[in-house]
């Protein structure tokens, strides 16, 4: 069947070329793929004790994201985790079934959502974990 020509009609072929000139506008019309860049994170900006200090470590965010989370955590004394081991707090949006939430989950104090940041960078401390899951909880 392999060495067999096939026969093409030249109203097909013409077609076809057209597909391809249209892939190559669209693909020089349309951004590249890169990644956005980001910019270096300084360390944070307040000394909390070591045992008060929250270790965040983020799951299911874009970079950008993290970017901006990081920054504010920085700014209010907090810092990144290295690991899941060393982590206090799970940042997550969403509960999911990856390895990073997974491994997190046995060994966190707290899972949190971005709102336990929002509200800690409005109050410019650090709030209480009860006090966030008070507000969320229709009464």
């Amino acid at each position: 069947a392999w060495r067999t020509p096939i026969k093409v009609t030249p109203e097909a072929l013409v077609s076809l070329q057209l597909l391809q000139k249209q892939k190559i506008s669209d693909s020089a019309n349309q951004p590249s793929n890169k990644k956005a860049r980001l910019e270096p994170i300084q360390s944070p900006n307040r000394k909390l004790p070591p045992e008060s200090t929250p270790r965040v470590m983020f799951t299911g965010f874009e970079p950008m994201q993290v970017q901006q989370y990081t920054k504010r955590l920085h700014a209010l004394g907090g810092e990144v985790a290295e690991s899941s081991q060393k982590a206090t707090h799970l940042l997550a949006s969403k509960v999911t079934r990856t390895v990073k939430f997974l491994t997190a989950m046995s060994v966190v104090k707290y899972i949190t959502t971005p709102e336990w940041l929002e509200e800690s960078w409005r109050s410019q401390k650090f709030v209480g974990e009860s006090v966030l899951l008070q507000k969320n909880v229709a009464v």
